[in-house]
Parts: C-alpha cells; sequence; structure tokens
C-alpha cells in the first residue's frame, strides 16, 4: 500500500504515528523538507531507529516536509527504490541530495515495462545513459523519469488509483488524499491509523492542486 504523510505546516509528526506507519509499511523509508527554495532528501533507511534518529535531529521544525513509507509492489527491496525521486533530472538513486523538486508514489502502475521503453526512446544519449547506470528499477522510478521528460502534467494519464506528490515549495498533488485543516497533515491513506474514531481528516480528490492551504 505505502503512505505518504506531508507537513504543509512544518509540524513534526508524532513518533507514535510514524511507528504505525512504519509497522504497516516497512520496506523502507525516505523524507524530503525544503531548504530554501531547494529540496533536501535523505532515504533509504531501512530500519525504523535508524530513520526516527535522523528525523528527529536533522529534519527542521516548521519546515514543510513529506515522508515515504513503502511497502513494496514492484521492484526490489533495497534503499535504493526507496521515495522520493528526483524529476529535476533523470534520477540516479542517490540516497542524499539537493533538488529542485522530487516525486512521491502511492500505488501501483501496472504497465510500467511498455511505458520504460517508452519514455527511454524520448531521452537524449546522455539521459539513456544516466538510466542505465542504476542498478533497478520500479514502476514509481518509471514514472519519474516520465515526469522529467513531460512534466507533473503526465500524472493525470497515469493509474488513477494512485497518489502522486511532486514535492517542492510549492507542492502538487494528485489522487485521492485526506487532510487535516488545524494540522496541516495530508495523508495519502489511513490505513495505518488503527481507529479513526475522533478523526478530524477530510477525504480529497485532487488533480494538481498546489500549495499550502
Amino acid at each position: 500500500m505505502c503512505v505518504i504523510a506531508v507537513s504543509l505546516k512544518g509540524v513534526k509528526f508524532s513518533v507514535d504515528d510514524l511507528k504505525k506507519m512504519w509497522d504497516a509499511n516497512s520496506h523502507g523509508v525516505g523524507v524530503a523538507w525544503l531548504n530554501g527554495s531547494k529540496v533536501k532528501v535523505r532515504k533509504g533507511f531501512m530500519k525504523f531507529d535508524k530513520f526516527i534518529e535522523f528525523y528527529e535531529e536533522v529534519v527542521p521544525r516548521r519546515v514543510m516536509h513529506a515522508i515515504h513509507f513503502r511497502l513494496r509492489s514492484a521492484g526490489e527491496l533495497v534503499p535504493e527504490l526507496t521515495h522520493p525521486f528526483r524529476v529535476d533530472v533523470v534520477d540516479v538513486q542517490e540516497l542524499e541530495y539537493e533538488a529542485d523538486r522530487v516525486l512521491f508514489h502511492n500505488g501501483t502502475v501496472v504497465d510500467w515495462w511498455g511505458m520504460f521503453w517508452g519514455v527511454l526512446s524520448s531521452f537524449s544519449e546522455e539521459d539513456v545513459k544516466r538510466v542505465f547506470s542504476v542498478k533497478y528499477l520500479s514502476d514509481s522510478y518509471v514514472v519519474s523519469l516520465l515526469v522529467y521528460r513531460y512534466g507533473h502534467e503526465a500524472l493525470k494519464f497515469c493509474d488513477d488509483t494512485s497518489k502522486w506528490l511532486v514535492f517542492s515549495s510549492e507542492p502538487i498533488f494528485y489522487g485521492r488524499w485526506e487532510r487535516d485543516d488545524k494540522s496541516g497533515f495530508v495523508f495519502s491513506n489511513l490505513s495505518w491509523r488503527h481507529s479513526l474514531e475522533g478523526s478530524s481528516y477530510r477525504n480529497f480528490w485532487w488533480s494538481g492542486w498546489r500549495g499550502r492551504f
């Protein structure tokens, strides 16, 4: 299933909620946060204690950030295929970097192999070399190549059950998301919660929704 957790107002998620998300989606974690006009990324955490130590000590407070907990549906179970992926250049699966914008995905794209070869045929020779320098492929990685080549609007033509986040200083959401206006938290799903009793989250369908609320 995976889950993407976004803090638009920069409020830190509780350790308890993060542990619940990990317990339900324990195949790796990645986090992205704003650093001025850039996005800083650290991903590839395969153990919860390593992630939470980094999150509490390094990710700044009062800064918009997003976290992805992976539950593998396509591709290998390796740090390189944790999210997010760069879409400002061809992603070469680094685990720590700074970018203009990155892509998070919750869901599964069925015909991603066909998409891979179709996108690759439109790339420059230099970009093709960058793609073939990586060790692993997944549906989400392939869609990052699509967004790099054609822009985030291409997500409208991908699987309509997926949730997508193009994260930057003005995040762009696609799909059905759960949001809480008070906290500024947005989740791609709430399946990790043991109970929705007393929940203040509202369900929204966004197709290219931009910015903060």
